[in-house]
């Protein structure tokens, strides 16, 4: 789990649960969409949403620890609608969150700063087809996300 300013937090796998990824296939410039999205935004404002995000984060990952999937997706979804509320998301991200969640994901929402990029979907085990099917059809390209409690090692590099 990562939030900006503080060192990343390691979350153990968990096996009764998903996450799957959906790309857009578009690009943004993190600088670029920073120095837009502060255009617009009072300090103030934008600072209240931004702490907003960090309290969601760190209320899902206890729900994560505590295996509260349902909790986690609810906040995912939260977390989702702050960051289109500050006007990071795009057409293509909401679409693709918008179809995760009506395929039967917990929660879903866009991932890193936005403006293109990927969104992230939780899912059971029995709706992770479905909903890889739904980001598909919505013109995005699904991942499973397998997490490894060490992380990526050198070997995993060699498959590529």
């Amino acid at each position: 789990m990562f939030r900006v300013g503080y060192p990343p937090i390691r979350l153990p796998p968990k096996r009764n649960i998903c996450f799957i990824v959906g790309n857009t296939g578009l690009t943004r410039s993190t600088g670029d969409l920073v120095t837009e999205v502060s255009k617009h935004f009072e300090e103030d404002e934008f600072e209240m949403i931004s702490e907003e995000v960090g309290r969601i984060t760190l209320q899902g990952a206890k729900a994560y620890e505590r295996e509260d999937f349902e909790e986690l997706g609810r906040l995912m979804n939260k977390n989702h609608e702050l960051l289109v509320r500050i006007g990071v998301s795009t057409p293509m991200l909401n679409k693709l969150v918008d179809a995760s969640r009506r395929a039967g994901a917990l929660g879903a929402k866009l991932t890193g700063a936005g403006g293109g990029g990927c969104i992230i979907a939780l899912s059971t085990p029995e709706h992770k087809d479905r909903i890889m099917k739904a980001i598909m059809n919505a013109g995005g390209q699904p991942y499973q996300v397998l997490i490894d409690e060490h992380g990526a090692k050198p070997s995993d590099l060699d498959q590529y």
